[in-house]
């Protein structure tokens, strides 16, 4: 039987040997951090909005497994039972997903066109009940009703909706004003009466300080864009690395994006960031007399 100045002793030697792993995993954490916030930043400025997109939507083709989930969350059931129009209306769900969206509207008899970006992602969707699915990006669509009239989102150019549903998040890969406004704009000429419905990440004070490394990540991106001739938006960009570069959209930008395309925002409440770009009364009323009868 050991003694037990040799079991106090081992219990010792044991504890230390655990602290200093903590301290080890500790220290390990904190430089994998501050190296995925340096070149975070870096990317963020260094790249164009173009490459910073196609960057975003790799990471969702690596695991698109990642992002599944079957049922709407209880925000969302909330939102559509409020705002959009009764079934069997005709809806556009943009960044469909596998179709989480898609298979709940169909269900409750709503008619859905849906556009996914990510092969799998769009290959799945066409179990979903959707009623045609194309392969195209946000920046596809905008090609088709403001562009040329081209590309792969072309199918439906000339449809009309009684609302568009901007899928999950997906909102807040929109990077410049530029692109929010050109999105929205493409929106309200696809639902000209119907409301916009979009989800989003909400800016938090906490994501105005940036870290250190972030900082430090940033200054040297600026350098390498200004010898690449790169120029960026004013729009405070984030890299999350399971989900691609994002922007945290305040309310004040949302209301600002709205009126530019002629409606007002309805701000969801709740723990996800949702808003509803409504028609105001006297131009639904002009859109409707436009319509054919």
């Amino acid at each position: 039987m050991p003694a037990s100045g040799d079991v106090n002793g081992a219990l010792r030697a044991g504890l230390a040997v655990a602290s200093a792993s903590a301290r080890l995993d500790r220290l390990a954490l904190r430089v994998r951090d501050a190296w995925r916030e340096s070149l975070g930043g870096l990317l963020e400025r260094a790249l164009t909005e173009d490459e910073l997109d196609a960057i975003t939507l790799r990471l969702y083709e690596i695991a698109p497994s990642r992002y599944e989930r079957r049922e709407l969350f209880s925000w969302e059931r909330r939102w559509f039972d409020e705002q959009l129009p009764r079934p069997p209306a005709q809806l556009l769900v943009t960044a469909a997903g596998s179709g989480r969206e898609v298979r709940a509207l169909a269900a409750e008899g709503y008619q859905v066109d849906a556009l996914e970006p990510v092969p799998p992602m769009a290959e799945a969707l066409r179990e979903s009940g959707a009623r045609t699915v194309l392969q195209a990006t946000h920046a596809d669509l905008v090609r088709s009703l403001l562009g040329d009239g081209h590309g792969p989102a072309a199918d439906v150019r000339d449809r009309r909706y009684d609302a568009v549903v901007i899928g999950w998040g997906s909102f807040t890969h929109l990077l410049s004003r530029g692109r929010a406004h050109e999105l929205l704009a493409a929106c309200d000429a696809l639902a000209p009466v119907g409301p916009i419905l979009a989800s989003f990440f909400q800016r938090t004070g906490d994501q105005a300080a940036e870290r250190r490394s972030r900082r430090l990540g940033c200054q040297v991106g600026d350098v390498v864009a200004r010898v690449r001739g790169s120029s960026h938006d004013d729009f405070e960009t984030r890299l999350f690395w399971h989900l691609g570069f994002t922007h945290a959209y305040a309310h004040r930008e949302l209301d600002e994006l709205a009126s530019g395309v002629g409606r007002t925002a309805e701000h969801g409440l709740g723990e996800y960031g949702h808003v509803t770009l409504v028609k105001p009364p006297a131009a639904k009323a002009s859109a409707d007399q436009g319509r054919p009868a």
